[in-house]
């Protein structure tokens, strides 16, 4: 399977989930599907965006994204084209089944002054009281048509630096099941990470749930059917060089309807 790596829904859901460390400490970004349900030749519209929570947001521009990749049932991937801060597009999902959107976005430093945030490292900004260097990555789960084709690119790790990784396609499953994720840290399970999830139509922080990932980084997300989700990650380690800044943030985001 190729790597996501360096090449990488309801509108009203849209307007409200639309991160970004790399930008802002505490913001992260998600790719936004119009819909996350398509027709067989369907294209869906896709922005992306940042806030601290789904409910604020913007719209992110083409130039701070580094890469959009739509991954078919097949497990076929695509480069898609960025451009602008307009809607782009998924291209023609022509395969019944489930299908990934990845993205990630461009990665950066940003740093904490007394004047406040600033883009840029402590070579930058020498007396600044933080430095956090961004890498946001993010999936969303697009079903075409009644086909269950599709169900191991979902539950197959892309290789996007942080992810969460869904153990079944999450809209197969039945009401009273959970749906089982694992999150993944350059690969490897991460244990003790918090999973933020977000209902649509509920989409401030104080609305959000959360769920603990076991020693396997495996989480089971309780959620009620009929809804679309945000589910959302972050991990932070100690950056590789200490004088240019302090940490490596990571954040990874999966959005998908059941």
């Amino acid at each position: 399977m190729k790597s996501a790596i360096g090449k990488p829904f309801n509108k009203g859901l849209l307007l409200g989930l639309l991160g970004l460390p790399a930008l802002a400490l505490g913001h992260y970004s998600w790719v936004a599907p119009e819909s996350l349900q398509a027709a067989v030749g369907d294209s869906v519209p896709v922005v992306f965006g940042w806030g601290h929570h789904p409910g604020e947001g913007d719209t992110v521009a083409a130039d701070r994204m580094a890469s959009l990749g739509h991954w078919a049932p097949d497990s076929t991937w695509t480069g898609l084209p960025l451009h602008g801060r307009e809607s782009h597009t998924s291209g023609p999902l022509n395969a019944p089944g489930s299908h990934l959107l990845a993205a990630q976005q461009s990665r950066g430093y940003w740093s904490r002054t007394i004047e406040g945030g600033r883009r840029g490292s402590l070579k930058e900004y020498p007396n600044a009281t933080s430095c956090s260097y961004g890498n946001n990555s993010s999936k969303a789960i697009v079903q075409v048509g009644e086909s269950d084709n599709g169900a191991d690119i979902v539950s197959q790790p892309l290789g996007l630096p942080l992810e969460i990784v869904p153990q079944a396609v999450p809209a197969a499953l039945a009401e009273d099941q959970a749906v089982r994720v694992q999150v993944l840290l350059h690969g490897a399970p991460l244990p003790e990470a918090t999973v933020t999830v977000y209902r649509e139509g509920h989409q401030d922080e104080d609305m959000a749930a959360t769920f603990t990932t076991d020693d396997e980084g495996r989480a089971e997300l309780d959620l009620s059917a009929g809804y679309q989700w945000l589910a959302q990650v972050e991990a932070t380690v100690p950056f590789h060089d200490q004088s240019l800044c302090h940490n490596h943030s990571f954040n990874g985001t999966l959005m998908f309807a059941r």
